[in-house]
């Protein structure tokens, strides 16, 4: 049987689970003495119900040096690199000491034979710090996501002028409403529920908005005097959808942020963000370029179907005008006739190509304009950094004093 000392001797405190994942905490070395923590404090219940909420946690708020807590824990340091995505992995797991002997062999001893709680699982209690760094984290993500969110409500005043106001209105409410719940200092499931119904409504505006685009653009008919207006539509119909596409991804940012401050979800969030990372890389935002390219492609090919029957049209009136006799219309009249078909011709080529460029440059305006858009967000960033945090390794402090266990953060 392990003595109360075996700890104290131990190099390494490992705690396993059932399927044979083993978590390592090592000693902390001398060289960490300077570093700064803040200790968590969560309650008894919580850690032995396995649910740590938000409202269970409380953080010191004056920080110490590892070398002055290090006076308060006779059994010494222990520190571990762990993510909410593998510490979740350990929530029954068991706690063994590493002890190196005389001759480097490893021996290992129980962990609840060394004078701790059996009853509190330590993972818990690493659990308790991750949570308050996650916590921390959602805080400072939902604030960054507010205020790059709110750059929404300047594209949508700019379309307002085509007069869509239900559409623009239910999408500046939504982004209001996100606003609202990223500030708020204390979250809940309800918030959650609210979010995803703004997401729906997002996503029911973009989907409505690409099938007026997609039936708009196989619809389209050349027109000299209407092809702006209808060119302009277009273009305001993918930046309806664009700018649903973004406040959609803006959505399940918040969600991961809000989840994040509520406490104990480290597994839902580890799917949400996968989740994320597929819905953004299919998303309309992020491939506005190549769905523009496509729609405009078909604009072109009705152009060029338009040309080639001008084209076909003068070709036939040419062949008959050169198969009539000179005596049938006169030197004279045939010499005018010509003239004229091949001027008709030229007119007809140098008004085709003027309708490339319209076409060009109203695709060019809408890919610059969403790229400068993009250039003003961090959205893609923000997105980038909240994939890698189920991921991300934080370094816990771990100090085990009988049957007290006490976890510390880093200082932010």
């Amino acid at each position: 049987m392990a003595e109360k000392n075996d700890i104290a001797k131990s190099d390494k405190l490992i705690i396993s689970n059932p399927i044979g994942g083993e978590l390592i905490m090592k000693r902390l070395s001398a060289s960490q003495k300077g570093k700064k923590f803040k200790e968590v404090f969560v309650s008894e219940a919580s850690l032995l119900a396995g649910n740590i909420t938000q409202g269970a946690l409380q953080v010191a708020n004056q920080a110490m040096t590892v070398a002055q807590i290090a006076k308060q824990a006779p059994n010494g340091l222990f520190t571990a690199s762990v993510d909410p995505a593998k510490l979740s992995k350990f929530k029954n797991g068991t706690l063994t000491t590493m002890v190196h002997g005389g001759e480097k062999k490893l021996e290992h001893f129980g962990f609840t034979e060394v004078a701790i709680s059996g009853a509190i699982n330590p993972a818990m209690v690493l659990s308790a710090g991750m949570q308050v760094m996650s916590m921390i984290s959602g805080t400072y993500y939902l604030n960054q996501i507010n205020s790059q969110i709110r750059q929404i409500d300047e594209k949508l005043d700019e379309l307002i002028q085509f007069h869509h106001d239900e559409s623009i209105g239910k999408l500046k409410a939504a982004r209001r409403g996100l606003s609202e719940i990223a500030v708020r200092e204390i979250v809940d499931m309800a918030d959650v529920n609210e979010i995803r119904n703004y997401k729906k409504t997002s996503q029911e505006i973009q989907e409505e908005y690409l099938y007026r685009l997609n039936r708009d653009v196989h619809n389209f008919v050349p027109d000299k005097k209407g092809d702006k207006k209808k060119l302009d539509n277009l273009n305001f119909q993918m930046s309806i959808a664009f700018e649903a596409s973004k406040l959609s991804l803006f959505t399940e940012l918040i969600e991961l942020g809000t989840r994040m401050k509520i406490g104990g979800q480290s597994e839902l969030i580890e799917g949400l963000t996968t989740q994320l990372k597929n819905n953004y890389k299919n998303s309309l935002y992020l491939n506005i370029d190549y769905a523009a390219d496509n729609y405009y492609k078909i604009i072109k090919s009705k152009y060029q179907t338009e040309k080639s029957i001008k084209q076909k049209n003068n070709n036939k009136i040419e062949k008959v005008v050169n198969f009539v006799p000179v005596w049938g219309w006169g030197v004279l009249g045939k010499t005018v006739l010509q003239g004229t078909v091949s001027i008709k011709k030229n007119i007809d080529i140098s008004t085709s190509n003027k309708k490339e460029v319209k076409r060009r440059e109203s695709l060019d305006s809408l890919i610059y304009d969403a790229h400068e858009n993009k250039k003003i967000e961090t959205i893609d960033v923000t997105i980038d950094e909240m994939l890698q945090l189920p991921y991300e390794g934080k370094d816990i402090l771990y100090v085990v004093d009988g049957n007290r266990q006490r976890v510390f953060v880093p200082e932010e």
